[in-house]
């Protein structure tokens, strides 16, 4: 990784952090462990924690557990090589035990790309559900663990109603039982729901958080979402293209505050907590592709209706964020603009 893309993210730690360091110094001399830490979020968990290390001494053992150790070098080259990072190579539904140390726990495996969800639902489903079962019963044998952070999704919702600005965690809906497309929510929902029973029958302190969409360094620009494809296709050269009339509605949360919020919410969060984790200010898919376009010189064309076999129904899908911005302190640091201009830097700085 070039030192620009590293100097870049130190940038962004620094910035979010400032009003919440009495929060992170719960986080001092402590251990944790990161399921799926090669991931999106993974990736900006270990950021953070090695930037509260290397600029405010906090003394925070990291844990990375994940299957694939190579792809862990090769995408954090500069944290993998650091001493209080330590990799641990495997199968979360193969684990035995975790550390005896450990204080916090962040779950965060689980592939969400509706692609693999599809191709493989079976396996998407055992995967998170044994893997969820496997971490509880070896947290169990940790004897000072103060909080499991299970990450969820926002798609255990199932769709938005119209009615809806903005989706509470109170919401009672589900996505439907009757179609693959489902497998990944309908396993969060169930891991959730596990998690719930280990708090109850084990006396397991875990909360939970609902995550939708981010921005920022580490995201995929081949993943199958609109502001993905928007930024790749501006990227290349090509004009932003919208599947539909550009009327759906989503939000952005730029990866450095998600971060921030999940690590805030794991150190003061109280057990059997939900919370959504996200952007609470929606805006349509035809305003998002045109202030993608407008960071680029010369501005990308916006096409709408670019696909060609189906129509592409309007939805929403914005999360009230309200419970935990009051609960927490917490504000969005970073606005859509900034978060765009943030992936695109990366990407051109990587």
């Amino acid at each position: 990784m070039k030192q620009a893309a590293i100097q870049l993210l130190q940038e962004d730690c620094s910035r979010v952090i400032q009003e919440h360091m009495n929060d992170l110094d719960l986080l001092s001399d402590t251990t944790l462990l990161v399921t799926g830490g090669s991931g999106f979020m993974g990736s900006w968990i270990a950021e953070l924690v090695c930037h509260l290390n290397d600029v405010h001494r906090k003394n925070i053992h990291l844990k990375v557990l994940a299957r694939d150790f190579v792809r862990f070098q090769e995408r954090l080259p500069h944290i993998a090589a650091k001493p209080y990072v330590e990799f641990l190579q495997g199968d979360l539904r193969d684990i035995v035990d975790v550390p005896k140390n450990v204080n916090y726990i962040i779950h965060a495996a689980g592939n969400p790309d509706n692609r693999a969800h599809t191709t493989n639902p079976m396996g998407t489903m055992i995967a998170i559900a044994e893997g969820t079962r496997a971490l509880i019963q070896a947290a169990e044998l940790a004897s000072d663990l103060r909080m499991i952070l299970n990450v969820s999704s926002g798609n255990v919702y199932g769709g938005q109603p119209a009615e809806l600005d903005r989706i509470p965690e109170s919401y009672a809906g589900a996505p439907s039982c009757g179609t693959t497309e489902s497998a990944y929510a309908e396993a969060k929902r169930y891991a959730e729901t596990l998690m719930t029973a280990a708090r109850s029958q084990c006396r397991m302190p875990v909360l939970t958080v609902r995550p939708f969409a981010f921005a920022g360094a580490y995201q995929p620009l081949d993943a199958p979402w609109a502001f993905n494809t928007f930024m790749h296709d501006a990227l290349q050269n090509l004009h932003n293209r919208e599947l539909g009339e550009g009327k759906k509605v989503r939000s952005l949360l730029s990866g450095d505050v998600m971060d921030l919020r999940m690590q805030v919410m794991l150190v003061r969060g109280k057990t059997g907590s939900v919370y959504n984790l996200g952007s609470g200010q929606g805006v349509s898919l035809e305003t998002m592709a045109r202030r993608v376009a407008a960071q680029f010189q010369p501005h990308p064309e916006v096409v709408l209706n670019a696909s060609l076999s189906r129509n592409i129904p309007s939805s929403i899908l914005v999360p009230d964020t309200s419970t935990a911005e009051r609960d927490f302190g917490l504000r969005v640091l970073t606005d859509l603009d900034a978060a765009i201009l943030q992936t695109l830097k990366w990407h051109q700085f990587k």
